[in-house]
C-alpha cells in the first residue's frame, strides 16, 4: 500500500509490481484478466491429450472412470471440507494472494520460475544419471552424454514419477469437472499413473518403489488400491527407508505432501522433508526478485517447522507425529544454513561425512541438506549441480533434488540449454508408451496445474475409509 498526501492509510492506493518491480495499478488488469480466461480452453487442451493416448490398458483413467457413480470411488479418498474467505487466502495458498489479479505477463514471469524448478529437477536428474552410467565423469555428465540404455536428455523415476503426479492430478481435475465433484481429492489417479509406469520397463526404479507399487496378488486383473499400496509402504518402510530416494514436491500443501508421499515413503520424516523443500521452492516462486530471497526462503521455511513442532507438542496426545521428526528436519536445514554462511569453518563436505561412513548414500538428508546449502549460498546452477555430483551417493536423486531448489531461484535463464537436451531425448527400449514421460510434457502441463492452483480452500483433509489405525503414520 501507499500512503496518500495526508499520510492517512486509509487514503492508500493499492498498487502491484511485476517482476521486473515496475508497479502498475491493479485494474488496468483486467483486460489481461479477460485475455486469461479466453485462452482457458487453448489451456485446457492437455486435458485433451490426455484423453486420446491411445492406451488400451485395464488401468486406463480417462473414459471408463468417467461414468463411475460416487460411491465407486474406492479406498483413499480424502475429502477437503469448507468453505475459504479472503482472510484465509494468505494462509491457504500464499501462491494465490501473490498473483492473483496480476498481469498476463507477470503471470508468465511466475510460471517460468515454476518450469525452472520442474526442468531444473529433471536437469540434474539427468545429469546425475549420465554420471553414474558414464564412466564418473563430472565434465560428460554436465553435457548429458548419453548413458547405456539411454539417449541424451535421459531422466530417471525421480523425474518420471513427478511426471506421473502431474498426469494424475490432472486427471483427478478432469475427472472432478466432469462430475461436479471440485473439493475431492484422491490419491486414485497418482496410483493408477504409477502403476502404469512401472509396467513400462522404466530404466530406473528403486527397491523402495518397487515393493510398495508391485500388485500384491500378481492374479489380480485390478489395480491394489490406495489403501493397499500405503499398507505395503509402511510395511517396506521399516526396511528401507534410510535407502529410499528422495523426490521432488511441487505442492506447497502439507497433507497433500503427506497423502502422496504416503504411498511409497511412509515417514513423518519425510513428510516435513517435502514440505520444508516446497515452501522453499514456493517462496522462491513467489518472490522471484525480491532482495535476500534465498535468506527469507530459508527463514521462512524454518519458521513453519518450528510451528509445526510447537503444534505437535500442544496435541501430543491426539496427535500420530513425533515432534522428533520435525526437530530432525530442523536441525538438517541448519546445519546446512550454517555452513554456507561466509567464514563457516566447514564445507559442505562436512554435511554427508557421517553418512558416508555408514553407507546411507541414498537417505533424504543428502538431497535436502545440499539443496538448502547451495540455496542459501546462491551458488550458480552448474557449480550446485558439480559439487553434488562430488559427493558419495546417488547422483540422479541428489541432482536432481538440487537441480529443482535451484531451478526455482535462478529461473529459466540459466536452464534453456538444458532444457532443450531434454525436450530433444528419445525413447530408445522400442517402446512407444515411455514418451508420456517426456520432460517436454511439462511445458503443457504445468499452466493447467498452475491454473487450478490458484483457488484456495480450507485444507481440512479427511480420511472417509474406515481401513486406517491410529497406528499408520500417514493419518493426519
Amino acid at each position: 500500500e501507499k500512503k496518500g498526501q495526508n499520510g492517512n492509510k486509509n487514503e492508500s492506493k493499492k498498487v502491484d509490481k511485476n517482476q521486473n518491480g515496475k508497479e502498475y495499478d491493479k485494474k488496468k488488469t483486467s483486460k489481461d484478466q479477460s485475455q486469461i480466461d479466453e485462452n482457458d480452453t487453448e489451456e485446457d487442451s492437455a486435458f485433451v491429450d490426455l484423453e486420446e493416448e491411445n492406451d488400451t490398458e485395464e488401468d486406463e483413467v480417462i473414459g471408463d472412470d468417467a461414468k463411475e457413480d460416487d460411491d465407486d470411488f474406492p479406498s483413499g479418498l480424502f475429502q477437503i471440507v469448507g468453505k475459504h474467505n479472503k482472510k484465509e487466502h494468505s494462509e491457504l495458498n500464499p501462491l494465490y494472494e501473490t498473483v492473483h489479479g496480476l498481469s498476463k505477463a507477470s503471470r508468465d514471469e511466475t510460471l517460468n520460475y515454476i518450469q525452472a524448478l520442474c526442468y531444473g529437477a529433471a536437469a540434474g536428474d539427468a545429469i546425475g544419471n549420465c554420471f553414474k552410467n558414464n564412466s564418473k565423469s563430472i565434465a560428460q555428465a554436465i553435457k548429458m552424454k548419453a548413458p547405456r540404455r539411454g539417449n541424451q536428455g535421459q531422466v530417471t523415476d525421480d523425474t518420471e514419477m513427478a511426471l506421473c503426479i502431474t498426469r494424475g492430478l490432472l486427471k483427478m481435475i478432469q475427472q472432478n469437472k466432469k462430475q461436479n465433484r471440485p473439493n475431492v481429492v484422491t490419491m486414485k489417479y497418482i496410483v493408477k499413473e504409477y502403476q502404469r509406469w512401472l509396467k513400462s520397463n522404466p530404466l530406473d526404479a528403486g527397491q523402495l518403489i518397487k515393493m510398495t507399487l508391485k500388485t500384491s496378488n500378481a492374479s489380480k486383473k485390478s489395480e491394489d488400491t490406495v489403501m493397499e499400496v500405503r499398507k505395503r509402504a509402511l510395511e517396506e518402510n521399516d526396511r528401507l527407508i534410510k535407502e529410499g530416494e528422495s523426490g521432488v514436491a511441487t505442492n506447497g500443501n502439507f497433507e497433500f505432501n503427506a497423502i502422496e508421499s504416503s504411498l511409497t515413503h511412509a515417514s513423518d520424516t519425510v513428510y516435513y522433508s517435502l514440505a520444508a523443500y516446497a515452501l522453499a521452492a514456493q517462496y522462491l516462486i513467489r518472490f522471484p526478485a525480491k532482495a535476500n530471497k534465498h535468506k527469507l526462503a530459508v527463514k521462512h521455511v524454518l519458521k513453519y517447522l518450528e510451528a509445526e513442532k510447537q503444534k505437535v507438542r500442544t496435541a501430543a496426545k491426539s496427535s500420530n507425529t513425533k515432534p522428533s521428526a520435525i526437530s530432525t528436519v530442523i536441525k538438517w536445514i541448519t546445519q546446512a544454513r550454517d555452513v554456507a554462511t561466509p567464514n563457516s569453518k566447514s564445507d559442505h563436505k562436512s554435511l554427508t561425512s557421517e553418512f558416508m561412513k555408514l553407507r546411507l548414500n541414498s537417505h533424504i538428508r543428502i538431497s535436502l541438506q545440499y539443496a538448502f546449502y547451495h540455496l542459501y549460498k546462491q551458488s550458480p546452477f552448474d557449480i550446485a549441480i558439480k559439487e553434488t555430483l562430488h559427493i558419495q551417493g546417488n547422483p540422479d536423486s541428489n541432482c536432481c533434488v538440487v537441480g529443482g531448489l535451484m531451478g526455482a531461484y535462478h529461473g529459466m535463464k540459466v536452464l534453456e540449454n538444458f532444457k532443450k537436451k531434454l525436450n530433444e531425448w528419445k525413447y530408445s527400449n522400442g517402446n512407444k508408451n515411455r514418451s508420456r514421460y517426456h520432460a517436454k510434457h511439462y511445458k503443457k502441463y504445468l499452466p493447467l496445474l498452475f491454473k487450478y492452483a490458484l483457488k484456495p480452500q480450507t485444507c481440512k483433509v479427511d480420511e472417509t475409509d474406515g481401513n486406517c489405525t491410529d497406528d499408520d503414520e500417514f493419518v493426519l
